[in-house]
């Protein structure tokens, strides 16, 4: 028994668990397998390129290079306006056609909507993420890297998204107890009569 003991406490030493913490969530963007990834590796240009100076085209264009490098091990470069080679692009629809009208984009899309398409110039193959407004472009980011983790095709995209209702909820952290986890302050709201009485 003690020899078996110190066989599965070598075997610990040697090879380390590692726990998921959850911190980063959804977010984490976790390495898709060699054989799932190569797919998407062919199919994603080497270039993005943003269009619109507000915080969430940033962060839709980080988000973007974090997790594709994070998911297929490939560091996308950045590059101003349209590019003479395939790309992503990103931005607001209204952006998008001023700086590049001969793509096309004639989609009508309303607050907080995007469009995901694949649009082609002659050799050149743009992938277009393009919102309503600002924040629809980050939610198509998010949307083109969610279809890369659950495995489904982007090589000829044509989607399009609005919201069912204007405004986003997200997901509460909420414990019957009263607290509220992940950094958030005060009691919580929805467990008030449970909760009351309580500091």
């Amino acid at each position: 028994m003690l020899r078996l003991a110190c066989l599965i406490l070598t075997a610990l030493a040697v090879n380390p668990m590692v726990a998921e913490t959850g911190h980063e969530a959804w977010l984490r963007y976790a390495a898709v397998d060699e054989a799932a990834a190569r797919p998407y590796r062919d199919a994603l240009p080497a270039v993005i390129s943003s269009f619109g100076d507000g915080a969430p085209i940033g962060s839709a264009r980080q988000e973007l290079i974090r997790g594709v490098r994070g998911m297929l091990g490939r560091t996308l470069r950045m590059e101003s306006g349209l590019p003479k080679e395939s790309a992503i692009l990103v931005g607001t629809i209204e952006d998008l056609r001023k700086a590049a009208p001969q793509l096309r984009l004639d989609a009508t899309l309303g607050a907080d909507a995007f469009l995901l398409k694949t649009v082609r110039a002659g050799a050149i193959r743009y992938i277009v993420i393009a919102g309503g407004n600002d924040r629809g472009a980050l939610y198509g980011a998010f949307a083109l890297l969610r279809k890369i983790a659950t495995g489904e095709p982007i090589g000829e995209l044509d989607a399009q998204q609005t919201p069912y209702a204007p405004v986003r909820w997200v997901n509460q952290w909420d414990n019957l107890d009263g607290t509220i986890e992940r950094g958030y302050g005060g009691r919580t709201i929805f467990w008030e009569a449970a909760t009351r009485g309580k500091t």
